[in-house]
């Protein structure tokens, strides 16, 4: 047998062994069935749990109509008119119960003599209990576990007969009749909470009576007060099968109540139905009520039809003593209770449209890097995964937006959801060449959308987001490309400039040395102006553009590495990154750079073929590629040298390239 049958069937057992069942102090008036399928009704009551937490998307109205058979005569009233709104995981909600009302009328045993002998006035006394308004707030924590509050006022009222003495002479005295009329307003509120504890079982919890305020007192206590004793309320609910369950209460004063549900899905909505029976602590009976209820349920409307059958009717004389001494414990359930229907209606009122999918968790860039703006154009900042809530597949617009760096929301492309599918969303963002050049870093947040067939995003969510300035890096050698590229214009004039009052050199030399006298001459002009200058201080990797390098005359590895590069691509030389991986994480930079000459033309250069480095073109033709280090500014030579030195050891001799320690990074 599996754990989930034994669980099921002990829970069942210890039902019929204490005969759990339903509170007499929280009654509930609907039965159990009234949102056993679609529990997107709230059931009305803050009888059954304060907690009760309901998903309707917007606006719920709801009214209640009962009628109440006593000996044979029918009184109908509007039972209850309430209204609830959700605002994301919060529900509030309000109720006017003019029907939660308890009156009473009795004979005191006293008759007064008129003046006219033949009539009599019978003394008596009026006892009324009703709820005048209600209150309620509560939230979902996530899908299981919900808490909420509730506050009701309810009012006592006794109009008592009463003999007055009127002295018409000094010797004639007559008795008037006055009444007495006395009222005390009861503010209690309570707490509840309901846990789902898996598919199988949800348990709630609730107090009773905890917070009581009376705001008048009866001076005289002549008969029972309202019950405000507190209590509290254990509830289960077990599923055994789909849409059946077994629901059971407990309150500590031992009164209890037990219903069985029942329902199915039809094409037009659902239906589902019930019964339930209570146990009154303050009855001898067994059993002091049947409540059977039926439901139908749609999108939009629920409507409930619930009988309540008293089984005390008549069994306890309404006279004066009894009143005194046993009162009433509840509004509702009591042993003067009459058989009563009620008819109930929710209406929800959405003034938004229903929600079609759910971010379910979303993982985004803590930062972002102007400079690096093409890379968000193919690679997505951030991913979602998201549900479609529906039965039917849907169509997805994502689309986000960052404050500070965005004019408007970018969208990322349209993606089909099958239904009640969970899959991922990637959002991709586009930066403006305006805000490419910021200067300081800011602290800013990004909103995702998720839109489906309306204008209003169906589900959304906010993240915090740190914006760097044009200058800062993300420590990946491959995206100092963005640096090279990012001002091309200007340094392709300036590399031109610099050749062309070097063109006499040019002309004289072999043709198939042009690239390799272009380089030469270059790194000639840029090794005499620079001078190595550490990064600044910061959290974050800084990097000059080139044309700020040319102007400052100075900088780091990066800065140099990439400026010398932007030169070079400035007039067409190929060139690519070299990066050296320590074990310390302390990348250095160099580069590597396209002759355009053949193999067998290596001697026109050098004749040590560990300053050489072979690659095939996009022609699958093999060139000779040249290292340099861009940090040594003795000359030319000299710094070939020395990054054809590091480069033969590391990348060639250790294996680096082999074991990914030394990377060759193109810049196009």
């Amino acid at each position: 047998m599996s754990g989930n049958k034994k669980l099921i069937i002990s829970l069942l057992i210890m039902m019929l062994l204490t005969k759990l069942t339903y509170s007499q102090h929280s009654y509930e008036l609907f039965g159990f069935s009234s949102n056993q399928i679609n529990s997107e009704f709230r059931l009305n009551s803050f009888e059954s749990n304060a907690g009760n937490y309901s998903l309707n998307k917007d606006w719920e109205f709801s009214a209640i109509y009962g009628a109440e058979v006593n000996d044979g005569n029918v009184s109908s009233n509007i039972f209850l008119i309430s209204l609830g709104k959700k605002l994301n995981n919060d529900y509030f909600y309000a109720r006017y119960t003019p029907g939660i009302l308890a009156k009473f009328i009795i004979n005191t045993g006293i008759e007064l003599i008129l003046d006219d002998t033949t009539k009599a006035k019978s003394l008596s006394n009026l006892f009324e209990y009703k709820e005048i308004f209600g209150a309620g707030y509560s939230h979902s924590f996530g899908e299981n576990f919900s808490i909420g509050f509730s506050v009701r006022l309810f009012q006592q009222k006794t109009e008592e007969d009463v003999l007055d003495i009127y002295y018409d002479t000094e010797e004639t005295a007559y008795f008037v009749p006055v009444t007495e009329i006395k009222k005390t307003d009861y503010w209690i509120g309570d707490i509840g909470a309901t846990y789902n504890y898996n598919e199988l079982m949800k348990v709630s919890i609730q107090s009773v009576n905890l917070f009581t305020v009376k705001e008048a007192d009866i001076s005289e206590k002549k008969y029972s007060d309202l019950n405000t004793n507190k209590e509290v309320i254990f509830g289960l609910t077990i599923n055994p099968y789909k849409n059946i369950s077994l629901q059971s209460f407990y309150e500590t004063n031992n009164s209890y109540m037990v219903g069985l549900n029942g329902g199915f899905s039809t094409g037009i909505g659902n239906i589902s139905f019930g019964i339930s029976a209570s146990h009154n602590n303050n009855i001898d009976d067994l059993i002091s009520s049947v409540t059977p209820s039926i439901n139908y349920s749609n999108n939009f409307l629920s409507i409930s039809a619930i009988g309540s059958i008293f089984m005390n009717n008549n069994k306890t004389s309404l006279s004066k003593d009894n009143f005194k001494n046993l009162g009433i414990g509840n509004i509702i359930n009591n042993r003067y209770s009459n058989d009563r229907i009620l008819l109930a209606m929710n209406l929800a009122l959405s003034f938004k449209p229903e929600k079609k999918v759910k971010i379910i968790s979303l993982k985004a860039d803590e930062q972002i890097f102007p400079t690096l703006a093409e890379n968000y154009l193919t690679k997505p900042f951030a991913t979602a995964t998201v549900i479609n809530l529906t039965n039917e597949t849907i169509t997805v617009k994502p689309s986000s937006y960052i404050r500070n760096l965005n004019k408007e929301a970018v969208y990322s492309p349209i993606i089909k959801a099958s239904p009640r599918d969970t899959f991922e969303i990637p959002f991709y963002t586009i930066i403006g060449e305006e805000f490419s050049l910021i200067n300081s870093r800011t602290i800013s947040d990004v909103h995702f959308y998720l839109t489906t067939e309306n204008n209003e995003p169906d589900d959304e969510i906010q993240k915090p987001i740190l914006i760097n300035d044009k200058n800062s890096w993300d420590g990946k050698i491959i995206n100092l490309k963005h640096f090279v590229n990012s001002d091309l214009n200007f340094i392709s004039k300036y590399s031109k400039q610099i050749l062309n009052n070097n063109r006499t050199e040019i002309e004289n030399s072999v043709s198939d040395l042009e690239n390799f006298v272009k380089i030469k001459i270059l790194f000639e002009n840029f090794a005499k102006q620079m001078l190595y200058v550490s990064d600044p201080r910061s959290a974050v990797e800084y990097v000059q553009f080139p044309s700020e390098t040319l102007n400052i005359k100075g900088g780091d590895c990066d800065d140099l590495t990439v400026c010398f590069a932007a030169m070079l691509e400035g007039i067409g030389i190929e060139t690519a990154f070299i990066d050296y991986k320590n074990e310390d994480k302390i990348s250095h930079v160099s580069l590597l750079v396209n002759t355009k000459l053949k193999p067998d033309q290596s001697s026109l250069i050098t004749n040590n073929d560990k300053k050489i480095f072979i690659r095939k073109n996009n022609q699958n033709i093999d060139e000779i590629w040249i290292p340099i280090e861009t940090t040594s500014f003795v000359n030319f030579n000299s710094s070939w040298e020395i990054g054809a030195l590091q480069f033969y050891k590391e990348a060639i001799t250790d294996l680096g390239l082999v074991k990914n320690k030394v990377e060759i990074i193109d810049i196009y």
